[in-house]
């Protein structure tokens, strides 16, 4: 799922709820639970962190990804000047933060068993459908997420 949909209902939580710990744990919830919707975000199927401590993403996927942050944190910087809310931002983080997490991949991170456990859950959930179809349920999400916050 791109970020900036799981960005935007973090934040969307965050603007409703006033408690930290109660919108950091429903914003990481809210991202494995969109990642179980069917989608297409460019990633290059479900085993992307090989055993010789590659990371077999094609450069495509990358720049995508790349975008789709930069396009993620612009948003939520515009969205905690439209709406003065710090919980917004801490909603709007821990919605992405396991998708940040990914990048632990590239540093000695990958040697621990943990961290190799956590990378096979959220592959595992991964609902991957053809770009046509998880592209148009991510502009229904965005669009219905979007109407949500204003």
């Amino acid at each position: 799922m791109f970020a900036i949909i799981h960005a935007l209902l973090g934040g969307i939580i965050g603007l409703n709820l006033n408690s930290v710990w109660l919108v950091i744990f429903l914003s990481l919830a809210s991202h494995f639970l969109l990642d179980m919707l069917p989608h297409w975000d460019g990633t290059c199927g479900k085993k992307p962190c090989q055993p010789n401590g590659k990371l077999a993403t094609k450069k495509s996927t990358l720049i995508l990804r790349f975008f789709d942050f930069s396009v993620a944190i612009i948003t939520i910087i515009f969205l905690f000047f439209q709406f003065n809310n710090k919980m917004l931002i801490l909603g709007a983080i821990f919605a992405i933060l396991p998708d940040i997490a990914k990048i632990g991949y590239l540093t000695p991170l990958k040697k621990s068993k943990a961290y190799i456990q956590y990378l096979k859950f959220h592959s595992i959930i991964q609902k991957d459908v053809s770009w046509k179809l998880g592209l148009t349920i991510q502009l229904i999400l965005l669009l219905i997420l979007i109407i949500v916050l204003f």
